[in-house]
């Protein structure tokens, strides 16, 4: 998947990309399997990096979005 197409799917997709003046910005907030949830440091606040590795959106995002998106 191109960059811009991940980019894109994340901004459609993930609850965590940021929308209005927070737009791109991860919120980290990460679920664990158990249904754990806790924001990870490492994500809170930076501009949103689904098209580099981001094991939210690969993990959690990327199974849910519609075949056909």
């Amino acid at each position: 998947m191109a960059s811009n197409s991940i980019k894109n799917k994340a901004k459609k997709y993930c609850a965590n990309y940021g929308k209005g003046t927070t737009s791109g910005i991860c919120s980290g907030i990460m679920i664990h399997r158990s249904g754990r949830m806790w924001l990870h440091e490492d994500y809170v606040g930076k501009q949103c990096f689904a098209d580099k590795e981001c094991n939210y959106f690969n993990n959690i995002v990327i199974p849910g979005i519609p075949s056909n998106a």
